[in-house]
């Protein structure tokens, strides 16, 4: 394994040459950077420098920190460990990813809430176009039909919105450092 400097590091940030430091290891990313889910020019703008704080900042997958290894060709000599953000990742990322007992329930009430949905729609659409029946005749949904199109849109669209950012929170804990907090993490 080479012992490189912050000297060696700094030649390498051309397309054709890109390393780059994290965690005080140093990796050659070229042959990777075509692969980069980021593309090349996330790979560009901290070649031949300490990507740890961008790199931890992402929130990369347990894969990536496996692909990241295979590159490794060396360690940089002058790396101060200092405040080392990665053991505070490190130590987020277990916490978030451990099962929780909410989820079937969120599960559930959404299953329920998208039943529900789907029966007082398909009732009301059977009551508007069948001429026999009437609302007042079969005492349900008073009044649910009459409702605009518009609130049940509105309202599936809020129940999408909720469900969707609550699942990008758990995925990219790093993005929603507040959020997660927040969650009495």
């Amino acid at each position: 394994m080479q012992r490189l400097g912050r000297s060696d590091l700094s030649k390498h940030h051309e397309l054709d040459d890109l390393w780059v430091s994290i965690r005080g290891r140093v990796y050659d990313v070229t042959k990777y950077a075509d692969d980069h889910p980021g593309g090349i020019e996330v790979l560009k703008d901290v070649a031949g420098s300490d990507g740890t704080e961008s790199f931890e900042y992402v929130g990369h997958s347990e894969d990536a920190y496996k692909t990241l290894k295979e590159f490794q060709i060396g360690v940089l000599v002058e790396y101060e460990d200092g405040n080392d953000l990665g053991a505070v990742w490190d130590a987020q990322r277990v916490q978030v990813e451990k099962p929780s007992n909410s989820k079937p329930i969120l599960v559930f009430t959404v299953t329920a809430a998208t039943a529900a949905l789907f029966v007082v729609g398909k009732s009301s659409y059977w009551l508007l176009q069948n001429k026999d029946a009437s609302y007042r005749k079969i005492g349900i949904l008073h009044g649910v039909p009459e409702l605009s199109a518009w609130f049940w849109l509105y309202l599936g669209m809020t129940l999408s919105t909720v469900i969707g950012y609550y699942k990008e929170v758990w995925e990219y804990p790093s993005y929603f450092g507040c959020k997660v907090n927040g969650a009495g993490i």
